[in-house]
């Protein structure tokens, strides 16, 4: 499996809540462990990732920061509308200021868009420095 929500996949940032010019949204999917996005207002706060065309989603990984409880929900339509929850996560804190990395528990399932809605956090603020969807494209017709 590979991660498929990554710009050079063809994946792409379509929807966020919150915008900073230094700590863009594009960051959660650029592939550096460097960069990343931060949230700028009051929970919630959502992200929307976009895929190039419907794929197969094995396994979903988190790296964030201060991120307390946070749902996942696809949708299959062309637009990103009609979105039904997947999964929803508590996530344990982490001190002295380290990264969360967390194993979000899906089934397989076929997307083309994902949010990703940051319900709470530890703090005011969270860090998001990517989010990894494991596993391929596939074509609509040969799935339904």
């Amino acid at each position: 499996m590979k991660n498929v929500a990554l710009e050079a996949t063809g994946a792409q940032v379509s929807h966020t809540t919150s915008w900073d010019p230094n700590h863009a949204p594009e960051t959660v999917i650029d592939g550096s462990d460097v960069t990343f996005w931060t949230t700028t207002g009051l929970f919630p706060q959502e992200l929307i990732i976009t895929f190039d065309s419907v794929v197969q989603v094995e396994a979903i990984e988190s790296r964030t920061f201060n991120v307390k409880n946070m749902k996942i929900l696809r949708s299959v339509s062309m637009f990103p509308t009609e979105f039904n929850e997947i999964c929803s996560s508590d996530i344990p804190e982490n001190e002295n200021g380290q990264q969360q990395r967390f194993s979000h528990k899906v089934n397989a399932t076929a997307v083309r868009h994902l949010k990703f809605v940051f319900v709470s956090g530890w703090d005011d603020f969270v860090g998001v420095y990517s989010l990894e969807v494991l596993g391929e494209n596939v074509d609509l017709k040969q799935r339904f």
